[in-house]
């Protein structure tokens, strides 16, 4: 459930669900690669993604969540089940301009 598996040639990741920040760093740093996560390897990967994922290269790479792929992106929209939609909604009403995009736990609606 930790496992971490990276595709050096498309640069992209595979985290299992209950992988740390850690395993994470430490499949990355052996491919030569590394990504704007957190700045505590005790955190989960899923989690800290979700809440947005601030951490040491976020100034020049951007967020964590801001690097998740577009069908990566349809797969937390369907984490969230029946209330995605509901989520959605009320993003919009609070936050049309996407002004707090940087900091969300849902994605922009459509």
């Amino acid at each position: 459930m930790r496992a971490v598996h990276i595709d050096t040639g498309s640069r992209r990741a595979w985290v299992e669900p209950g992988a740390l920040l850690a395993d994470f760093d430490h499949e990355a740093q052996a491919c030569g690669l590394a990504t704007p996560l957190g700045i505590n390897s005790t955190a989960g990967v899923a989690g800290l993604t979700l809440g947005g994922g601030f951490g040491w290269l976020t100034r020049k790479y951007g967020m964590t969540v801001d690097n998740l792929t577009e069908d990566e992106a349809a797969r937390v929209g369907a984490a969230y089940g029946p209330n995605y939609e509901r989520l959605a909604r009320i993003k919009q009403k609070y936050d049309p301009d996407d002004l707090f995009c940087v900091n969300q736990n849902i994605a922009p609606s459509a």
